[in-house]
């Protein structure tokens, strides 16, 4: 990704217990019984830029609004399953002040 940085998931890696051999599995060829593919801190950080730079990285410049920014609450976030099965995360928001 060009002008952007954080952790960027391609892919997971499986550690057999017994012996300690890894598989590496690239991102979408992972096994149907792998739930997560990243750890609750790697989705805490995607959650907090989308909070952040909810309305594009202006909004938090020196002379930007801060408008609508979002803070995730990482004491309260969970991992869950919906209703066709599929992991979700659900974590709680705190609105940050705006300047207007």
């Amino acid at each position: 990704m060009k002008y952007r940085s954080g952790p960027v998931v391609d892919g997971v890696v499986l550690v057999n217990p017994e012996t300690g051999d890894t598989i590496y599995y690239p991102k979408g060829k992972k096994p149907k019984w792998v739930d997560r593919t990243f750890t609750l801190e790697t989705a805490l950080e995607y959650w907090s830029y989308w909070g952040k730079y909810v309305h594009g990285w202006k909004n938090q410049s020196l002379i930007g609004p801060k408008k609508d920014v979002l803070i995730p609450n990482e004491d309260n976030m969970q991992v869950t399953f919906n209703e066709k099965g599929e992991l979700i995360y659900v974590v709680d928001f705190t609105r940050a002040k705006s300047k207007r």
